[in-house]
């Protein structure tokens, strides 16, 4: 089974304790404003996040629904490279 990505061994390294959910990586924050939508709006995109404490995944739940987006949760910080944008361009010309 494959382990948190680097990044996030990293920010659990330097957070100790912390309970670490990631969110809003598969969207650019100019677009949030855009494609935010109310509550059961046709339209209306869901945004995965991955944390490993039920509780502060509830959380940020409720702050997606404030900021206009549905969430779809999509497991472990195990998982959550699944939704990291890369660095760097997968191709190029």
């Amino acid at each position: 089974m494959r382990g948190p990505p680097r990044r996030v061994r990293w920010l659990l390294r330097h957070l100790s304790g912390a309970r670490v959910v990631k969110a809003f990586n598969p969207i650019l924050a100019r677009d949030l404003p855009s494609d935010a939508r109310p509550q059961f709006a046709s339209g209306r995109q869901a945004l995965p996040i991955t944390g490993d404490d039920a509780a502060s995944k509830q959380v940020v739940t409720g702050l997606h629904g404030e900021f206009g987006f549905d969430v779809l949760d999509a497991g472990s910080l195990a998982d959550s490279w699944r939704f990291e944008r890369p660095s760097r361009p997968i191709a190029s010309r």
